[in-house]
């Protein structure tokens, strides 16, 4: 039962994008011509520019990552994304965290330095901006909170007791491969002029970095009122359980749709094949710890406060009935849980038969 709830998470996320693309919609019917695709090989810039190229694939293959009119080089970008990373030698935990951070940071300063596109400068600074936000809250909660200066310090023990640093290699080079692949989407809309249908999307990457920061702040505020043993239910918490991680998830999917559409409005799929496919697995690989995260969260809440005993228990009860938990995996239920409901199950059978 619990596995059939996947398609509906699902489909809860795709009616909050579709909800600003309607809404959209309605306020400018015009946006409906832009999504007739248009015998284009180039997207078209929206400055003074009066020709334009794209990167050519066969360039990066090889090896010749030369600078594109108003695209920075491959090579700028692949070390904005993996260099960041390498923090995880020093603290293990850095590569996802400060190394994250950084990697997104960078990549936008790059894209957003060079492109002569609005559209660009837009989606390049979403992604500054969640960078700079998010090392802003985990340097703060490291230095403030004791919780997660141990927290960091216990990664770092089982790290080191797993082999020396240069082991962390293999994990860090594949979150750098991950970093580089979030930020593909800026390559197809870094020369683009601002087409309704890609300026929707963008709108809804910075609505998602807002929930997400949003989240962060208000979840920060109350337990330091509080205590770490507070539930939060106020703020954007009131709708949705895990606004931090439901936020990101709407501002990396959008971030590929922008490129996507807009690569398909314009008649460029093709020759955008390479920086789309790239797209598509940053936004598999960071939805994918995005939603495994939010399951492991969702499951030690429930450990947590819905013990009757726990004296939030009442106020945890309420929330989870008018709450929205976000996208997670179904719950593995353990052997003896299943044996119990598979006898239950038979029970209620032979007194329906009776």
């Amino acid at each position: 039962r619990k596995a059939k709830n996947m398609p509906r998470q699902i489909a809860t996320l795709l009616l909050l994008v579709l909800a600003g693309t309607s809404h959209a919609f309605m306020a400018h019917p015009s946006l409906l011509g832009s999504l007739t695709p248009r015998q284009s090989n180039t997207l078209r810039p929206s400055g003074p520019t009066t020709s334009l190229r794209r990167i050519d694939p066969s360039a990066v293959a090889s090896g010749k990552l030369s600078m594109v009119a108003g695209v920075p080089e491959v090579g700028a970008v692949v070390a904005a994304s993996f260099l960041p990373a390498t923090l995880g030698l020093w603290r293990s935990e850095y590569t996802v965290s400060y190394g994250y951070g950084a990697a997104m940071f960078f990549c936008g300063l790059l894209f957003f330095l060079s492109g002569p596109s609005l559209l660009g400068k837009a989606h390049a600074l979403v992604l500054a901006l969640y960078g700079f936000r998010l090392n802003a809250f985990l340097l703060y909660r490291e230095l403030k909170i004791d919780r997660f200066k141990k927290f960091v310090e216990k990664i770092e023990d089982k790290a080191n007791s797993r082999g020396g640093r240069l082991s962390r290699l293999p994990f860090i080079l594949g979150c750098g491969f991950l970093y580089f692949c979030m930020a593909a989407p800026l390559f197809v809309t870094a020369q683009a002029e601002a087409l309704p249908i890609a300026v929707t999307f963008i709108a809804l990457a910075y609505e998602g970095f807002y929930v997400a920061a949003w989240g962060d702040l208000i979840k920060t505020r109350v337990k330091a009122k509080e205590g770490e043993d507070a539930l939060v239910v106020s703020g954007p918490f009131a709708l949705v359980r895990h606004p931090n991680y439901s936020g990101e998830m709407l501002l990396w999917t959008s971030s590929l749709m922008a490129a996507f559409l807009l690569s398909y409005v314009t008649g460029t799929l093709a020759a955008n094949a390479v920086w789309l496919a790239f797209s598509v697995l940053g936004a598999i690989g960071i939805n994918f710890v995005l939603v495994q995260a939010t399951t492991g969260l969702e499951k030690r809440q429930k450990e947590k406060y819905g013990d009757p005993s726990h004296p939030e228990y009442e106020k945890y009860k309420k929330w989870v009935s008018i709450s929205w938990k976000g996208i997670t995996f179904p719950a593995k239920e353990k052997k003896g849980e299943v044996e119990e409901a598979a006898s239950g199950d038979a029970e209620t059978k032979k007194e329906e038969n009776k």
